[in-house]
């Protein structure tokens, strides 16, 4: 039978409950981490918790499935809103290294989330901000993406999308996705 230890993304039955059963189903055992140490919708989960957790449990798992923005950054709606640093959330990443290096054999998967950029000015999800500017993101990022793809035609909506935000505004929001994408790269290790 196989031990599986899974940080997910938060404690939403799709997430949590229905990957649990799943393995079941398998003959697996999974073990979660303690609830306290999971995030619960805009509560960042117990990062710290969770590395002690890893630490000690791995010992006698045969894999870990690990969701990096509950890890790192605390959960998947929490790593949208946290101020921590990429260095930070860095340094938490580096407790599955530790792991390996101990447990050379143990099959480790971790995933990450990308960041979506919501329809509207809720900002439910998102930090306070995008409730009055969520339009002018989602459009700065529907000029971006058309300028990387189409090039210096779409160079003037861009520009204008740009000129529509505040600079701080932009810069947070852009620095945000920014870390998640340099997250889950470092957590893919180098490249040869």
């Amino acid at each position: 039978m196989r031990h599986v230890l899974l940080i997910p993304p938060d404690t939403r039955p799709p997430t949590l409950d229905l990957p649990v059963q799943l393995a079941k189903m398998t003959g697996a055992t999974v073990a979660t981490p303690p609830a306290e140490a999971l995030p619960h919708f805009f509560t960042p989960g117990d990062t710290a918790q969770l590395r002690s957790w890893l630490l000690e449990e791995a010992a006698t798992a045969d894999a870990l499935i690990v969701c990096l923005e509950t890890l790192c950054l605390g959960g998947m709606i929490p790593a949208r809103r946290v101020p921590d640093s990429l260095e930070t959330a860095l340094e938490r990443l580096n407790v599955l290294r530790d792991i390996k290096e101990a447990r050379p054999d143990l099959r480790i998967y971790a995933f990450g989330v990308v960041v979506r950029v919501a329809h509207d000015n809720d900002p439910h999800e998102e930090k306070p901000y995008y409730g009055d500017w969520g339009r002018e993101l989602r459009a700065y990022s529907t000029a971006f993406d058309r300028q990387a793809r189409y090039g210096a035609a779409e160079l003037p909506a861009l520009e204008a999308a740009h000129a529509a935000l505040p600079a701080d505004i932009l810069a947070d929001w852009l620095g945000t996705r920014e870390r998640s994408r340099a997250l889950h790269l470092a957590a893919a290790g180098p490249t040869q």
